[in-house]
């Protein structure tokens, strides 16, 4: 009778999953799988860009018919609206989430909670030469 040993069958699941993660990335780097992603980002850019641009003629057409002072509003807001197409794709294609700041990456440690009750008394006595 043979005993079954768990850790033989601790090696055989993490090669398993060795193997499946290698597998996954490397469908991942393959040039011709491409799900969409590329496509869509390049997508949403030009969205990104456009929308503003159209948005700041089309309200700058309306102050010109209002005001009768055509082209002059409709230039400013197409330049402005070419500004924000501009700062949307800078935004987006960075990775920046608020106008000139990147989202963190990972999030920091905390800070150390650690007061001198809770230290040893040699500890403290550290702590007090490096303060």
């Amino acid at each position: 009778m043979s005993a079954h040993d768990p850790l033989d069958d601790l090696r055989q699941r993490l090669d398993a999953a060795e193997a499946e993660r290698a597998r996954q990335k490397n469908a991942a780097q393959s040039p011709g799988t491409d799900s969409g992603e590329g496509s869509s980002k390049g997508f949403r850019l030009a969205i990104e860009f456009a929308v503003p641009v159209l948005v700041g003629t089309g309200f700058g057409l309306w102050v010109d018919r209002r005001l009768e002072t055509l082209p002059w509003f409709t230039l400013i807001f197409i330049l402005l609206g070419f500004g924000a197409g501009i700062m949307n794709v800078f935004r987006l294609a960075g990775g920046y989430g608020a106008v000139g700041y990147r989202t963190p990456q990972s999030p920091l440690p905390p800070p150390d909670q650690t007061t001198d009750e809770d230290k040893t008394p040699r500890e403290q006595s550290t702590s007090t030469i490096r303060d």
